[in-house]
């Protein structure tokens, strides 16, 4: 279901109630419902808790039934699609222009769905998701599942159960999966489903061996040419690996006081920094081939960072992050300095950007069950 809230914007109707008289259409898709309001009337009143001077607000996706914990985008027949995933053991498809659900949920009702990440397979995009049981292959253009990685422990490899975070990479021109788990960093080729003996779970000199139940977040990127694997989770501490050697990246980003529990990775300068979201309610940028803290940590949270996006904003590049204190901020990261007033309305665990008829959009996973999405002037 897609609700609006407010009224149409100033100069235009980005929004997707872009009518120009009250209506409601009604839309089924398979056992899907959605539900399009358009409004005109700017003083109508609100159907969520966003604040009414909130003129980036686009709409709310409802279908998920618990916590929408993972979200990300992709691109199916020249369209953008939003990929989300949610503790009822659900993965729902929508369109970015229309805000439709795209048929019905991929369901996985016996296992909770943790994270979710994309990647490419013989040319087609697959999806693939983490729980506790296995890691699942969806086809994103035909909607079906297409195997699993069982996630039992094999000897000498490192296990894909309960993975708290997946990213892909490339590896010797191959797709492969990065999952966040118990005891480190498990690397799976996604093209054979193998996992790979080369896992990230070492320690580095004068760093104390990561401990139990603490990779909560993962990212990759490049540095002089190579694939760089990151992680942080319940040490506090943020770690980087070379994808193909194992070998340490830099020195440990240390500085957290408590958990890490998001991180994405940019360009600031021609260089490849690290932004790292914390329980301590702060974020942080690092130099990710020295690992040395750049600027000062970014505060006005009032909660956990869940969720972290970068994107291209008005001609800068900007963090976009999501906590559980009910806001999505965004933050010039050349300056460290927080760009307009907070997106309000959603308790974030998931965040993502994409582009939408030249201008970029944000979406949000929120513990209430939906996903919020805002469009930047």
């Amino acid at each position: 279901m897609v609700e609006s809230s407010g009224g149409a914007p100033p100069g235009g109707s980005r929004r997707w109630w872009a009518a120009a008289a009250v209506a409601v259409t009604v839309v089924v898709l398979a056992a899907i419902t959605a539900v399009v309001l358009t409004r005109e009337d700017r003083n109508g009143s609100s159907t969520t808790d966003h604040d009414a001077a909130d003129q980036h607000f686009v709409g709310v996706l409802t279908g998920h039934t618990d916590t929408v914990n993972a979200v990300t985008t992709a691109q199916r027949d020249g369209r953008t699609v939003v990929v989300s995933a949610s503790d009822d053991g659900s993965i729902r498809l929508w369109d970015l222009a229309s805000g439709q659900p795209l048929g019905p949920p991929l369901a996985d009702r016996e296992d909770r769905i943790e994270a979710l990440t994309t990647g490419e397979r013989d040319g087609r995009t697959v999806i693939v998701s983490g729980g506790a049981k296995a890691l699942r292959l969806w086809d994103l253009d035909a909607a079906i599942p297409i195997g699993e990685i069982a996630g039992d422990d094999v000897p000498g490899e490192l296990s894909v159960r309960y993975p708290a975070a997946l990213a892909t990479a490339q590896r010797d021109g191959r797709t492969v999966v990065l999952a966040g788990i118990t005891s480190g960093v498990a690397v799976v080729d996604l093209g054979t489903g193998r996992r790979l003996r080369q896992g990230f779970a070492g320690t580095t000199e004068g760093v104390a061996p990561m401990t139990v139940n603490n990779v909560d977040a993962v990212a990759t990127a490049q540095v002089d040419g190579r694939d760089v694997v990151i992680a942080g989770g319940t040490d506090t501490i943020v770690r980087a690996w070379d994808l193909d050697t194992g070998r340490p990246v830099g020195r440990p980003m240390i500085g957290h006081t408590k958990d890490i529990a998001s991180l994405t990775t940019a360009q600031l300068d021609g260089r490849a920094v690290v932004v790292s979201g914390s329980n301590d309610d702060t974020i942080r940028v690092w130099d990710l081939a020295t690992g040395q803290l750049v600027g000062e940590p970014l505060t006005g949270h009032g909660s956990w960072v869940m969720a972290l996006a970068t994107a291209d904003y008005q001609g800068r590049t900007v963090i976009v992050s999501g906590a559980r204190d009910g806001t999505v901020r965004l933050w010039d990261l050349a300056t460290g300095r927080s760009v307009g007033e907070p997106l309000t309305g959603c308790s974030a665990e998931a965040v993502t950007t994409a582009q939408r008829e030249g201008r970029t959009v944000v979406v949000a996973g929120c513990a209430d069950n939906t996903l919020h999405v805002w469009e930047l002037p």
